[in-house]
């Protein structure tokens, strides 16, 4: 059994399959819908917090074991600005020999740092952000990894349909900053039958 996989929190994000999580602005609040329960729910811990959700979910990022590997990606890496010429997009991807888990989200500069102590800028209180985690089989990780790698493509796309167990119908897809007002006037987003 791989190490990561012991942790029982590690545990509850691979068996939930899918968590969106709204961060509201102002502050480290939060709320969030997984595919186990279609009740929106208010964490008691901010997230930020190293015990959290997301510090939990990026435990492999921080623990980096020999047997799993990560992509972080971010058109606003951390000490940098965003350039238009590439996708706007930003995620994480863990991987080991079984499962995949993609951190889609909205936030600059995240993650900021390797240590779950420090791994949410500063930058990410002002504004609402969302965050999208889905659990998919490792035979998905080669699509998961066309998407990451065509996010630098000129315009919007959608290529690419990913199931999680029972939910269905994830659409990858990326922007650029410059088809922005041609990817708002198109349904790309369509999400399993849980919400």
């Amino acid at each position: 059994t791989i190490l990561f996989f012991q942790d029982v929190l590690w545990m509850i994000v691979l068996t939930v399959g899918l968590f969106i999580l709204y961060k509201k602005p102002a502050g480290f609040d939060y709320v969030y819908i997984d595919s186990t329960d279609q009740k929106l729910k208010k964490n008691n811990k901010p997230v930020n917090h190293q015990a959290g959700v997301l510090a939990n979910t990026l435990k492999p990022y921080f623990e980096r074991t020999s047997d799993s590997a990560f992509i972080a990606y971010n058109d606003q890496p951390p000490g940098c600005n965003a350039e238009k010429k590439y996708g706007h997009s930003k995620g994480v991807v863990m991987m080991d020999t079984t499962n995949v888990v993609w951190l889609l989200h909205s936030t600059p500069n995240f993650p900021e740092g390797d240590e779950s102590n420090n791994f949410f800028p500063p930058s990410g209180k002002t504004y609402a952000q969302i965050f999208m985690c889905v659990t998919l089989p490792s035979t998905k990780s080669a699509n998961i990894g066309k998407a990451v790698f065509l996010i630098k493509q000129p315009s919007w796309f959608q290529f690419l349909v990913l199931c999680s167990g029972k939910v269905c119908s994830y659409h990858a897809f990326a922007k650029a900053y410059r088809f922005l007002s041609g990817l708002l006037a198109q349904s790309v987003l369509r999400v399993g039958p849980f919400l």
